[in-house]
Parts: C-alpha cells; structure tokens; sequence
C-alpha cells in the first residue's frame, strides 16, 4: 500500500468517525455539540485533506456546498422546537454563503408555514 493510498484511508475513517459522532449527538438530543462539530469539521477537513493526500483543493464558491450542505442538512432536520438554536447556528452560514443561508431560514419559514396554517 502506498503513503498516498494510506494517508486516504486514514482520511475516510476520520471522515466515518465524525459522521458517527454527529448521528450520535443528534440521536441523543446534543445538538449544540453536533452543530459545533460540524463547524470545526469544515476547516479540519480541509486541512487534513491537504496535507494527508498532498492534493490542491481549491478554495472556490464550487467548493462551498460540500463544506455548508452538512450544517444545512442537520439544521433542516431540527424541528420548530429548536428555532432559537437553528438561527444561531445558522449565522456562521450566513457569514461564510447567505445564498446556502437562507436555504435554512426557507426551511424554517415552511415549518412555521405549517404549524400557522
């Protein structure tokens, strides 16, 4: 096995540990650890990827839905109940991309929608 073929692999297991841990936290309430994570993963897969795989990976908008969808999609999955934490911890999306931003403020819109209507 390569240093190249291994360095990935370590990459993939980190990558399934912390998908574990996420679904983990969401399962046992602990959103604001999940969410958190899911912010520190943004940059620390970045970083693990560059130096594990050696590879350029680019900083462009492209990259954005990749880095974003992961907070997006936990945060949609949150029910009215947790609003107050979906807004806050929404806003570092809206920093880093309000367009993916407000595919999280639309989902609460729809939910409010809902128990309105």
């Amino acid at each position: 096995m390569s240093l190249n073929s291994f360095n990935q692999l370590t990459l993939m297991f980190t990558v399934k540990k912390f998908a574990e841990l996420k679904d983990l936290y969401f399962g046992k309430k602990m959103h604001d650890k999940a969410l958190n994570l899911l912010r520190e993963s943004v940059s620390f897969f970045y970083v693990m990827a560059k130096i594990l795989t050696d590879c350029r990976l680019s900083e462009k908008e492209d990259d954005l839905d990749d880095k974003l969808m992961p907070t997006i999609s936990y945060l949609q999955k949150l029910g009215p109940e947790h609003l107050e934490q979906i807004f806050k911890s929404a806003r570092w999306v809206f920093e880093v991309n309000q367009d993916m931003a407000f595919q999280v403020i639309s989902s609460c819109l729809s939910l409010d929608n809902i128990l309105i209507g």
